[in-house]
């Protein structure tokens, strides 16, 4: 299941101190289609992406949370299994993911960042999936999917990175 869709970010953006160029998108869903939808789309204003936690199981991921800025998001999916963290240094971004699925559920995520470091979260099996941004100036900007007793599905919004308001002008 591979769906792309892509949004030119609007001149309302610039009130906020992005840059025009790059272009919004979205990758996914990758996964299962059971499991309540979830989107964190509402925290991309409150600042990017800083830390992911991931609850893993021997063969699937159960649940993730993200924080934004400062702020985490809710956890989508179950904490159960083995909590594992990661943080991001500041000014760096997610600018890649690869993963895989099996069934109706995520199996592993690999988060690639603009340092090149790369975080692995449980064990790849079933479909792979790589996960980009439409522009080469984007990064993560926010996660969606399905989840529920496990992470069924997720998707990747991509973007400008957001940078200090600006007011805007009328």
């Amino acid at each position: 299941m591979l769906q792309f869709l892509f949004l030119t970010v609007v001149a309302a953006s610039v009130c906020r101190g992005q840059d025009q160029s790059v272009t919004a998108s979205f990758s996914g869903l990758y996964g299962g289609t059971v499991g309540d939808e979830f989107s964190q789309t509402s925290y991309e204003i409150v600042g990017p992406i800083t830390a992911v936690k991931i609850w893993t199981g021997v063969a699937t991921l159960h649940g993730i949370q993200v924080s934004y800025g400062n702020v985490w998001s809710n956890l989508n999916g179950a904490a159960w299994g083995t909590m594992v963290e990661m943080y991001l240094e500041p000014n760096e971004n997610i600018v890649q993911v690869q993963g895989s699925y099996a069934y109706w559920v995520v199996t592993s995520l690999t988060f690639i960042t603009s340092l090149g470091r790369t975080f692995v979260f449980g064990n790849q099996s079933g479909s792979t999936f790589l996960a980009l941004p439409l522009d080469q100036g984007a990064v993560l900007r926010a996660v969606s999917g399905r989840a529920g007793t496990y992470l069924y599905a997720i998707g990747f919004h991509w973007g400008a990175y957001p940078t200090k308001a600006m007011p805007c002008k009328a």
